[in-house]
């Protein structure tokens, strides 16, 4: 064989060994989008008090996915509002919360405690069709312009089948993939404090962490950091 000849072999080789790896990323890239799959909003209330009739507030950050969320008090002791969070894929959340004892009064500058409920229904834009519900109390203690609070919630999450076979035998990794249906169950405890710079601003700080209810240790995460700012009118 002619040196030549030899070039060209190794040539031809060395892009065939191209042509296999960009199809294994691009498969991998197919894989990623259609067995993709979302939990419970990571994002959840800062306070158990509520915001009291007509009023608004929306908040932004990451939580520590992208999160934006909106919410307005119906009445003395409920809220209502809507949570957008960019995990794998986009999803949207709707969510109550009822205070059974709330901040007294409309001073600022106070001492003074708050409980209540909280939960809500999500849905996933995901292959999966991810979906479920959240519920669970949520108390928080405010100091003039700091505000304590710690949210206990449970979270039950269900993903439906999901077939990302491929026909291309020479892809034996990718070659018959399926999941069944799933659900998954966990707690998720969010520790945090608020600090009001003003009456309508401010920022809010908590560290999160999930437990997988059946005690299973694949939800062991170390501390899910988040950073919001909050806006009310």
């Amino acid at each position: 064989m002619t040196l030549k000849k030899l070039k060209q072999h190794e040539s031809l080789a060395s892009n065939q060994i191209s042509i296999k790896s960009i199809k294994f990323l691009f498969y991998l890239t197919i894989l990623f989008l259609f067995i993709g799959c979302s939990m419970a909003p990571l994002t959840s209330t800062k306070n158990a008090s509520t915001l009291g009739a007509s009023n608004w507030e929306i908040s932004t950050g990451f939580v520590p996915t992208p999160s934006l969320s909106a919410s307005r008090g119906f009445g003395k002791d409920f809220d209502s509002g809507i949570i957008i969070e960019g995990q794998m894929f986009p999803l949207i959340a709707l969510w109550g919360k009822y205070a059974f004892r709330n901040f007294e009064g409309l001073e600022f500058f106070r001492k003074d405690y708050a409980f209540s409920l909280y939960g809500g229904i999500f849905h996933a834009l995901d292959p999966a069709a991810s979906k479920g519900f959240f519920i669970g109390p949520v108390i928080s203690y405010k100091y003039n312009w700091t505000e304590v609070f710690l949210s206990v919630r449970y979270n039950w999450t269900h993903w439906d089948s999901v077939d990302a076979s491929f026909s291309d035998k020479e892809n034996f990794i990718f070659h018959d993939l399926k999941r069944e249906k799933e659900t998954l169950s966990y707690m998720q405890y969010s520790l945090g404090v608020n600090f009001w710079f003003t009456e309508k601003f401010g920022l809010s700080l908590a560290g999160k962490v999930l437990q997988a209810v059946d005690g299973s240790n694949y939800l062991d995460f170390t501390v899910l950091p988040s950073a919001e700012l909050m806006f009310k009118f």
